[in-house]
């Protein structure tokens, strides 16, 4: 995109067409639709950033995290202080990656246009 295009585009986006802006750089930004199927193996857990890429639209991922980091440390805290046994870990996957995925298509879905890249980590 020209210049002036990029500008133009800021200034709808904003609001204001007077808007003074100062373009330093600019890149093509690809919407991604990615998510994991599995949270988990072994001992070695992921969450958050690590397992779904999508869009800001929706503001679902510093939540996604958060929930996603809170689910596993009571678990591993329980099996820790010995109220459940290892096998409970492996409840954190099968209930988490059903939310990443949900939230990846809701972001995009959100964005009103299908993604450009679409992939799960299997």
């Amino acid at each position: 995109m020209s210049d002036e295009t990029v500008l133009s585009k800021i200034r709808v986006l904003v609001g204001d067409p007077n808007l003074e802006v100062e373009l330093v750089r600019k890149s093509v930004w690809y919407v991604n639709q990615a998510y994991a199927t599995s949270y988990s193996k072994g001992g070695v857990f992921c969450g958050g950033d690590a397992t779904h890429r999508h869009p800001p639209s929706s503001g679902l991922g510093l939540d996604t995290c958060v929930q996603d980091a809170f689910n596993l440390a009571w678990k591993i805290a329980y099996v820790v202080k010995g109220y459940a046994g290892e096998q409970f870990l492996e409840s954190y996957s099968s209930e988490r990656a059903p939310v990443g995925k949900q939230i990846v298509l809701r972001a995009n879905q959100s964005r009103g246009g299908p993604s450009r890249q679409e992939r799960c980590w299997c």
